[in-house]
């Protein structure tokens, strides 16, 4: 009974398995049916494929690739994935790929078909091929949808490797899908992906890099604002120019149309840039000044130039992937020129002489100006011996010795009015166009030692002092939240911060933003109008603008305004025009008393008339502290407080302003004196015989011991500038000869002789984009540190684990304040802090500081 049973079950089970076997052998035939029909049926569904050559790049399409050319090569045609008949989208050599019910999958001749990649709804589909690769885009929902549900991706992209065994390569959900695409253009050799894409009420251009499944941003000029058109089928870049770079970097350079898109890839770099109206004519590669110190190359110490015709025929030159180009210069491609890494600057040198070709910042380049041509220089050897360049260095036999000179000193020094008084410019070698250099000389004998980064800093004091208010708004009332809500609609700050002057006038606001008067009435803002105060910026991790600190409301309608950073009190109209002004210093509160104008400036109450005439001027009144709370301020700078001996009064900054304190007494007057432009240097106060200088990073207030102003010196910040991020280290620092009545200072880029007794300020060393040390005086002699490339720091302190890539040197500048006269020594290594003492027989005795741990 057992037997009989058991042979049945085998019996069953053998008819079960020849039924599975029967599907199974069926559904595989069903999904190696798609042939020619279906193969046929998308290629005829899929755009015209035009082929722009590079030789004619202006040349328009003249043939239509053939059915069965774009079944190898791209179909766009939608089709939908759960689909229940295949569709083929590439065939080679036996091997297909096709979709089918929600799957991709890729079969070979006589061999069962392999999923690829499942879809997990059913989608419209699209796909485009370029080589051996094909790129698959789905529409993950539409735009309107989207919109709705606030998911910002449409697109679900695939990247197919394909070949005798295809694979997903890539996948990327994207903000864009088939649907949002305007055009493709392919590339071959190597293969990309063009794509221009709805992008909100704008488009964007991205590339694809099928070999890295890497998605970039198009990177032109200038694009232009209205959508383009929709544009079916694909067009192909063929036929590019490539130029090999070091490390094996090759560039690639495809032409279209009269415009040429350049490409480039290395491990670490994706780059493409489209140049709209520009048709290369050629390009060539160009050494940078800076090349690796161990003769290696990482791909780095290149640039490639690019020559190029524009539309109405004249030659322009670009280095890749700049957004501006230049016009075209012979000497560039006659002689091998190098490249200064800032990008604008071409440096050349040969045994007679040494050559610049440099323009100017951002290449000053607009249609038609004289800006266009380039500045040149020439500097003759006089039969120096070119020994060895070492990045911007070069190493000479001048007559038997060993001298150094350097591309960024011959370039950025400028002379200015370098010397003592009377005895100008006598004490220099000049070049062209006020061009200078001085040979260097190794500095023989120095000691040198190394300290934490932190020790660069000068330490923060902390003082007892009265209570101070806090940095507040600058208003005379508590601004409601309803009128910051509706100024802040209209200017509100980001990286920049607005000036603003709030005050309550007969129950309305006003308040200037800036230049901008405004009004706040019926529960809306108004603006009024543009007044013409002076605005300043000081310069941080952001920027701050500095105006008008006070203005009233005047009986006609007009306005009294204090121009704080102008220097000035104005009246003006109701239109807001000019009506008269008088010269105040730092004009910074103002007050009606009767007919007449009250004004605070620095220490002093001047008063005006209705015509703004001075009618008086007396001390600012000291107010008694005695029920005002003591505390301890923990951050003032060096020499941002300084008690006076003698005259019992302790000064100090703080938020712009100068406060003159009398312990003994309890009493304390403060006053607004204003912000230094660059935030990295020091409002200071310096005792000076009997006065006291005040002295910000653009003028020098000077006060009496008792703290009255006496005068003020104007030092207006040279451009260039050395801020923010280019600010030298020893910005601000100072050294004061005061038996001579002479102060030096480091404002940005130069070095300024300050003649204290007859308020004048000149140029005593200027060395545009160098990053400078602290000033040192010993015995009319002024020393300093200098890097020649303010970007040397930036290697230096990239940090151990990445050692800079090249030899970095320091300079000593030596400056004779007495004649001008200067020297210069280079030692290699950077170094940032430097002391000097007196040696033997009358040397002196350097130090120079290394600030890393």
């Amino acid at each position: 009974m057992i037997r009989k049973k058991k042979k049945a079950f085998l019996i069953a089970a053998g008819v079960c398995m020849l039924i599975a076997a029967l599907v199974f052998f069926l559904e595989n035939e069903r999904v190696k049916a798609p042939a020619g029909n279906h193969a046929e049926t998308a290629a005829n569904q899929g755009g015209q494929s035009t082929k722009i050559t590079f030789d004619d790049p202006s040349a328009e399409p003249v043939s239509t690739a053939a059915p069965e050319d774009l079944v190898r090569r791209s179909s766009d045609a939608e089709f939908m994935s759960d689909a229940n008949e295949p569709h083929l989208l590439w065939q080679q050599e036996g091997t297909r790929i096709f979709a089918l019910q929600d799957r991709l999958y890729y079969e070979k001749e006589g061999e069962l078909a392999e999923s690829l990649y499942e879809w997990t709804n059913p989608n419209p589909v699209q796909a485009w091929i370029a080589g051996e690769y094909m790129l698959l885009g789905a529409q993950l929902k539409e735009k309107e949808q989207n919109v709705e549900n606030g998911n910002g991706m449409l697109g679900d992209w695939q990247v197919v490797k394909l070949g005798s065994t295809p694979s997903i390569s890539a996948t990327k959900v994207k903000f864009f899908g088939p649907h949002e695409v305007l055009s493709v253009m392919i590339a071959e050799s190597p293969e990309l992906f063009f794509m221009t894409t709805l992008n909100g009420d704008s488009y964007s251009e991205s590339v694809i890099d099928p070999s890295t499944g890497a998605w970039h941003g198009l990177r032109r000029g200038e694009p232009d604002q209205d959508i383009p058109e929709k544009k079916n089928g694909v067009d192909v870049l063929s036929n590019n120019r490539a130029v090999s770079m070091q490390g094996g970097l090759m560039v690639h350079a495809y032409s279209l149309n009269g415009s040429t898109i350049f490409y480039q890839k290395n491990e670490r770099d994706f780059l493409v840039r489209f140049y709209d109206g520009l048709t290369l004519k050629d390009m060539k590669r160009v050494l940078v000044t800076a090349p690796d110190s161990t003769g290696e190359s990482d791909g780095d110490d290149s640039r490639i130039l690019g020559r190029f015709r524009d539309q109405a025929g004249e030659e322009r030159m670009s280095l890749l992937y700049s957004d501006v180009s230049f016009p075209f210069e012979p000497r560039l491609w006659a002689d091998e020129y190098q490249l200064l890494n800032d990008g604008r600057t071409f440096v050349h040198a040969d045994s007679d002489q040494l050559e610049v070709i440099q323009y100017g910042e951002g290449f000053g380049y607009e249609e038609g100006s004289e800006e266009a041509a380039p500045r040149s220089l020439s500097f003759p050897l006089d039969g120096a011996k070119l020994l060895l360049t070492d990045g911007d260095y070069m190493k000479f036999d001048v007559g038997g010795e060993v001298k150094y000179i350097s591309w960024q000193d011959l370039i950025y020094g400028n002379l200015g009015n370098a010397g003592s008084e009377g005895n100008e410019g006598n004490a220099v070698s000049a070049g062209e166009e006020g061009g200078w250099f001085d040979w260097a000389s190794p500095l023989a004998d120095f000691n040198q030692k190394r300290e934490a980064p932190e020790n660069r800093e000068e330490a923060r004091s902390s003082h007892v002092i009265p209570a101070w208010p806090e940095d507040e708004d600058n208003t005379n009332a508590k601004i409601p939240d309803e009128v910051r809500e509706a100024k802040n609609s209209l200017y509100q700050g980001s990286d920049y911060g607005f000036s603003e002057t709030y005050r309550l006038i007969d129950s309305v606001w006003y308040m200037l933003i800036d230049n901008h008067l405004l009004s706040f009435k019926d529960h809306s803002i108004h603006e009024l109008g543009v007044v013409p105060v002076t605005i300043t910026v000081s310069v941080s991790e952001g920027f701050g603008g500095n105006g008008a600190r006070d203005f009233l409301r005047a009986d006609d309608g007009g306005w009294i305004i204090a121009d704080t950073e102008g220097n000035r009190v104005m009246e003006l109209n109701e239109k807001l025009e000019l009506v008269a002004e008088q010269a105040v210093p730092t004009p910074s509160k103002l007050m009606l008393a009767g007919e007449r104008i009250q004004v605070d400036s620095l220490g002093s109450v001047i008063t005006l008339d209705s015509d703004l005439k001075v009618v008086g001027t007396e001390e600012q009144a000291y107010y008694s502290t005695v029920k005002l709370a003591k505390q301890a301020y923990d951050w003032f700078r060096p020499q941002q407080y300084f008690e006076d001996g003698a005259s019992g009064l302790s000064w100090y900054y703080l938020f712009g302003y100068v406060y003159q304190y009398n312990g003994e007494t309890n009493q304390l007057r403060s006053f607004y004196i204003g912000r230094n432009e660059n935030y990295r240097g020091i409002v200071r106060m310096i005792p000076y015989e009997d006065e006291v200088l005040v002295l910000l990073d653009n003028r020098i207030d000077l006060f009496d011991r008792q703290g009255k102003w006496l005068s003020r010196i104007e030092i207006p910040r040279a451009q260039p500038d050395g801020i923010y991020d280019r600010t030298p280290y020893g910005e601000n620092s100072y050294a004061l000869d005061a038996e001579a009545g002479r102060l030096y200072l480091l404002q940005g880029y130069q070095v300024l002789a300050i003649n204290l007794e007859r308020n004048s300020v000149r140029t005593l060393f200027q060395q545009n984009y160098s990053d400078m040390g602290k000033l040192v005086l010993r015995s009319n002699h002024l020393y300093f540190l200098l890097h020649s490339n303010e970007f040397d720091r930036y290697e230096y302190y990239r940090g151990d684990s990445l050692p800079a890539r090249k030899t970095l040197y320091t300079e000593l500048v030596d400056v004779d304040v007495s004649d001008g006269r200067r020297q210069r020594h280079v030692v290699e290594g950077y170094y940032e802090g430097l002391e000097v003492k007196n040696g033997d027989k009358g040397n002196r005795a350097f130090t120079l500081v290394e600030y890393k741990d």
